[in-house]
C-alpha cells in the first residue's frame, strides 16, 4: 500500500511540472501585436508593484501611446521567469524575423524595411 502512495505523489508532481505552453503561447501573442502595433514592452524583470509599474508607464515615451506590456504570468519579483521570457521572445525574434526587430531597454520595436 505504501508504495503505491508513494508513487501516486511522484505522478501528482510530475503532473504539476508538466509544460502547458502558456509562455510559447505568450511569445506568439507578443510577436504578432509587436508586428501589428510596431512596438512592445517586455520589462527586463518582474515589476516590484503595481506603482512601479505605473511609475514606467509614466515616462514620457509611454505617455501618448498604448503599447502593450507582456509579462509572463509565472513571474514573481523571486524569481527569473520574467527574464526567462524575454530571452526567449527575443531568440525566437533573431530566430524567425532576422532584421525586422530592434531592442532598446525594455521596448521592443519592429523595424520598417
Amino acid at each position: 500500500m505504501k508504495p503505491f502512495a508513494n508513487n501516486c505523489v511522484i505522478i501528482q508532481n510530475l503532473k504539476k511540472m508538466r509544460r502547458d505552453g502558456k509562455t510559447t503561447r505568450l511569445i506568439n501573442d507578443a510577436i504578432e501585436e509587436m508586428f501589428k502595433k510596431g512596438k512592445i514592452c517586455v520589462p527586463l524583470k518582474h515589476p516590484k508593484s503595481i506603482k512601479e509599474l505605473k511609475d514606467a508607464m509614466a515616462k514620457d515615451f509611454f505617455k501618448d501611446t498604448k503599447t502593450k506590456i507582456f509579462i509572463d504570468e509565472d513571474s514573481k519579483i523571486t524569481n527569473s521567469i520574467q527574464k526567462n521570457f524575454r530571452e526567449r521572445l527575443v531568440r525566437r525574434l533573431d530566430t524567425e524575423h532576422t532584421g525586422y526587430f530592434m531592442c532598446s531597454g525594455e521596448m521592443i520595436f519592429k523595424v520598417i524595411v
